[in-house]
């Protein structure tokens, strides 16, 4: 994969409600590996929320706050689609959770889903088992 800054960027940032990246792509747009920096300078874009992934957690920029959450995984045998997989979880649960229950349950089931190869196979009980052992 051959990354490159987009030339369009802020005027790309500023009309999304929501943002994903991994910690490359984040380097690349903004210049620096530091995450939290990289959210901000991405939230001065106009976009109000945005989350940022690295292999060992992940870090979400919400209207002027910083949230970050540990990922709890024992292995890494499932990493492929960790990004996404975050993200999709995320955005599950800020249809009605806050920002920082959300980041919990999102680090939680991709921990898991990054235990074993393939798609997440677990239940919402091994989600919240998760959370309550090594995320509250």
């Amino acid at each position: 994969i051959e990354y490159s800054d987009v030339a369009n960027k802020k005027v790309i940032a500023a009309v999304m409600d929501k943002l994903k990246l991994d910690v490359v792509e984040a380097r690349i747009l903004t210049g620096t590996d530091n995450l939290e920096k990289a959210a901000v300078i991405i939230e001065s874009w106009g976009c109000p929320e945005i989350l940022i992934t690295q292999s060992d957690g992940v870090l979400a920029r919400v209207n002027g706050k910083t949230y970050y959450e540990k990922f709890s995984n024992s292995n890494v045998s499932g990493r492929t689609g960790r990004g996404d997989t975050t993200f999709s979880a995320y955005l599950s649960q800020r249809l009605e959770k806050d920002v920082p229950e959300s980041l919990k349950f999102a680090a939680a089931l991709v921990s898991i889903k990054m235990e074993t190869p393939g798609p997440f196979n677990g239940t919402l009980e091994d989600v919240l088992q998760r959370i309550r052992e090594r995320h509250s």
